[in-house]
């Protein structure tokens, strides 16, 4: 008897160990079938895609159709630079729905420092071996980012060069994501500008190009300016040809007139609606000669402070921005 009883609590145990065994990898399926084949599994998949840039990968995940404009925002460091500024990322929130047929999944998190959400509606489409659930996320078309510039057919959009044909361009882009357009050349820059896409639209987010005139473009105005004035006055004459200042003397002059300017203008140079513009502005020369006199034969030193007002027009060709004096 005392054997038998022996074998029975082996038995038991061992039956215990079965049961225990079996329930914890039911748990561990429930668990497997949730985080990992769940609705929540199928966005974190689609996060780890884009945060590797492999955007192939996640348009294949996000199910979504691309629209008629550019794919350069859709992959690689350019996509990487999308979510550069996504942190925080958490996708606990998960609602199911239609008998558990449906699910919505709210990833929150902080986009370039202020906090939002997106929603990411799945449907169930099957399951794996019978066992794990299969989820899709709901197909739809990517939100896009339209550039728009009146002055220039290119900029840089997250750090990637872009073509900005005819002075609009469209780029699909993922989401949710950050998006900065700037742009720099020898005679333009503007400021850099951003726009989040946190979700589908039909309406595109809008970037606009403000151009505004370069230091450098500014630099080579005033630089052609002085060098037109001073060659101005190196002309030994009252009235100095195509210059701004004279000087009207009735008087008779002795040897050569001098020029010399004392205060160069400094005009401001505008932009607007892709056109150049010199505003006017004010000067001073100095002239000085020796007069003389036709009666005494005497001579006397003048020297005179001529204030002057400068005229003129800007044009640009490529890379290089033209001064040409008013007529």
């Amino acid at each position: 008897m005392h054997f038998r009883s022996s074998v029975d609590r082996v038995l038991a145990w061992w039956l215990l160990g079965v049961l225990a065994a079996l329930l914890i990898a039911l748990a561990s399926l429930a668990l497997i079938n949730r985080l990992v084949y769940g609705p929540q599994g199928q966005v974190r998949a689609y996060f780890a895609a884009v945060r590797e840039g492999d955007g192939s990968k996640a348009l294949g995940i996000l199910g979504a159709q691309v629209p008629d404009a550019s794919a350069a925002m859709l992959d690689r460091d350019a996509l990487r630079s999308s979510f550069a500024g996504l942190k925080d990322l958490s996708t606990g929130a998960v609602t199911v729905t239609d008998g558990g047929e449906r699910a919505t999944v709210t990833v929150t998190y902080t986009l370039e420092g202020q906090p939002g959400s997106t929603d990411f509606h799945l449907h169930k489409v099957g399951s794996h071996w019978g066992v794990f659930d299969q989820w899709q996320i709901d197909a739809g078309e990517l939100p896009t980012v339209e550039i728009t510039s009146n002055s220039v057919e290119a900029a840089t959009l997250n750090n990637t060069k872009v073509a900005v044909e005819g002075g609009s361009r469209k780029f699909a882009v993922l989401y949710p994501g950050s998006y900065t357009v700037t742009y720099e050349s020898a005679l333009y820059t503007a400021g850099s500008q951003t726009v989040e896409v946190t979700a589908p639209s039909s309406e595109p987010a809008t970037l606009s190009l403000s151009l505004t005139p370069s230091e450098t473009a500014v630099t080579s105005v005033q630089q052609q300016i002085k060098t037109y004035l001073d060659t101005c006055a190196a002309q030994s004459s009252l009235y100095p040809t195509g210059c701004p200042f004279e000087y009207d003397f009735s008087g008779r002059v002795y040897g050569d007139v001098t020029w010399l300017v004392t205060e160069y203008p400094q005009p401001e140079v505008t932009l607007a609606g892709g056109k150049w513009a010199l505003g006017k502005s004010s000067g001073e020369a100095e002239i000085s000669f020796t007069e003389l006199d036709l009666y005494t034969g005497k001579t006397q030193q003048v020297t005179k402070t001529v204030p002057f007002i400068l005229a003129g027009s800007l044009s640009a060709s490529g890379e290089t921005l033209t001064f040409t004096p008013a007529g």
